[in-house]
């Protein structure tokens, strides 16, 4: 409420009045707790956990609390952050973890290739690589290309005899709008899909890539 002046044994005083309303916030709730920097030693835990190969779901598991045992620790004052973890508290690390694995340069163009070159020298990879200039529409050159690979085990897989053949596309998850294209198969006998063939381009054109 508004702030008014009263007058109290002769000395003027200010008086606040409080009306306890705080929105999608309950002061005190266990549920604020996720809102709150996780501590070094916590995310250095679910680093080891990912180092050990559990996913995201296992290690929230092993290290969340029970409905039971938060509301205990939340009732005596003894609940942390730790103990209230949420998905992407844990998948922000895992990812992380993986990506320092796997990228081989710090320009997703330039990493994309170096794989595609150690893939190339492997036996068991066939490989599809395509680049060229395109024209822009401010007439200056623009460089395109798609990358596709496949391994000797998908393509054993896709040689047999499936009826159902798709393709998959994700796409709007990086800020150089690099596409992921997927063929996949359906599993005849656990009517599940296997992809079977990947590619990655940045060309958003109708053109063949033959």
């Amino acid at each position: 409420g508004d702030p008014e002046l009263v007058n109290k044994g002769g000395r003027k005083q200010l008086r606040v009045m409080y009306y306890y309303k705080h929105t999608n916030h309950v002061l005190g709730n266990a549920k604020d707790f996720q809102h709150l920097r996780m501590t070094e030693s916590t995310k250095a835990r679910i680093r080891n956990l990912v180092r050990l190969g559990l996913c995201t779901r296992r290690i929230i598991a092993k290290i969340n609390l029970s409905g039971r045992q938060a509301y205990s620790h939340h009732k005596n004052g003894r609940l942390q952050r730790e103990h209230v973890l949420t998905y992407e508290d844990v998948y922000n690390i895992y990812h992380k973890h993986f990506s320092d694995l796997t990228k081989l340069s710090e320009i997703d163009l330039e990493s994309m290739k170096l794989w595609m070159s150690r893939l190339q020298t492997m036996k068991q990879f066939t490989v599809f690589t395509r680049e060229h200039n395109q024209r822009g529409k401010d007439g200056t050159f623009i460089r395109k290309f798609a990358y596709g690979f496949m391994s000797s085990f998908q393509k054993s897989v896709y040689s047999s005899n499936y009826r159902c053949i798709g393709l998959d596309s994700t796409h709007g998850t990086n800020r150089s709008k690099y596409e992921l294209f997927t063929i996949i198969v359906q599993d005849p006998l656990r009517l599940s899909a296997v992809p079977v063939a990947f590619l990655i381009t940045n060309d958003h054109s109708h053109h063949s890539l033959a």
